[in-house]
């Protein structure tokens, strides 16, 4: 078995993945946050209090730990959306991206800790999120790709 790390640090760092799907497919996916837990291998739910977009709370339970909640702070609709986790004296930022190409999609999924004690949630955290994140991609891209899923933004 080979273990890819997501690269940059563990207090920011990123991965990018490309598949041959429609960014429409990859957004619905995104947006189902329900549904997170059958790509992110991490989570065992989420939850948000209504449709994607900024302003909008929610929360998620990861495999180890204890449920966090959410606040999407920036959204474009099929481009991009970043969420915040408010931590004890730091905050745990994620930044989700996509782009259309004509044989596929790149999208990438951006992690990054903040504040007085993000480096000590970077160290806790941040080796197990960065080992995952590859994996999670290719199973982000896998469920876009399977057409038993839903059509885009179906509930």
């Amino acid at each position: 078995m080979t273990v890819v790390i997501a690269p940059g640090t563990n207090r920011h760092f990123s991965y990018t993945a490309t598949a041959a799907v429609t960014a429409d497919r990859i957004w619905a996916q995104w947006m189902d946050v329900s549904a997170w837990p059958t790509w992110d291998s991490e989570l065992l739910a989420a939850r948000a209090d209504a449709p994607l977009a900024a302003g909008v709370c929610g929360s998620a339970t990861p495999l180890r730990g204890r449920t966090s909640t959410f606040r999407v702070t920036e959204f474009a609709d099929l481009r991009r959306f970043t969420f915040v986790t408010k931590l004890p004296l730091a905050s745990l930022i994620i930044t989700r991206s996509l782009v259309a190409h004509n044989d596929g999609t790149s999208f990438t999924h951006d992690v990054r800790f903040d504040g007085l004690l993000g480096p000590v949630f970077a160290a806790a955290l941040g080796p197990s999120f960065r080992r995952a994140l590859p994996q999670v991609m290719l199973a982000l891209a896998a469920r876009a790709a399977d057409s038993t899923v839903g059509a885009p933004f179906e509930s």
